[in-house]
């Protein structure tokens, strides 16, 4: 699982939505992880409860895009 944030591609969107999660990760002192796909970021967690808890505390103090918590479909090739 993982919260993505998509957009056009903006250094400025880019350092925002960064600091903001810097901002959260610290206030909860919850470690996360990143990637930086084509069009937009993603960000993980250790365990699956933080997803949870993300959606319940994450207040940005400045207008952010959506974010979308994905779970990757597992396909069976039997």
């Amino acid at each position: 699982m993982y919260i993505e944030f998509r957009y056009s591609p903006s250094n400025i969107l880019t350092n925002a939505i960064n600091q903001e999660m810097h901002a959260w990760s610290d206030r909860y002192a919850i470690p996360y992880f990143t990637k930086t796909v084509k069009y937009g970021k993603r960000f993980t967690f250790d365990d699956d409860a933080h997803y949870s808890f993300f959606a319940m505390t994450w207040n940005p103090s400045i207008p952010l895009p959506d974010y979308y918590l994905v779970e990757p479909m597992k396909i069976d090739r039997k």
